[in-house]
């Protein structure tokens, strides 16, 4: 069974820069940002791995806790 979420360098980096890049006012300078220079390269890479291996996660993590402690506070509703 072959995947189609592996990522080929040079296109879904690209991908992600062109759909960043449609704001008019900060679209540009976001894109140069997340991309780390003027080209898709190893800077793109890894500031793409950090994002998903730690900031994601760390997200993911604070939305869950905000998450459990309204359930504590306002407690679970019945059965509809």
């Amino acid at each position: 069974m072959k995947s189609n979420f592996h990522v080929r360098f040079g296109k879904r980096p690209l991908t992600a820069m062109l759909i960043v890049d449609f704001h008019p006012v900060v679209g540009p300078t976001l894109v140069e940002l997340l991309r780390g220079g003027v080209g898709v390269g190893q800077a793109t890479l890894t500031r793409f791995y950090s994002l998903h291996t730690f900031v994601l996660p760390l997200l993911t993590a604070v939305f869950m806790l905000m998450h459990f402690l309204m359930i504590r506070k306002q407690g679970i509703s019945g059965p509809l």
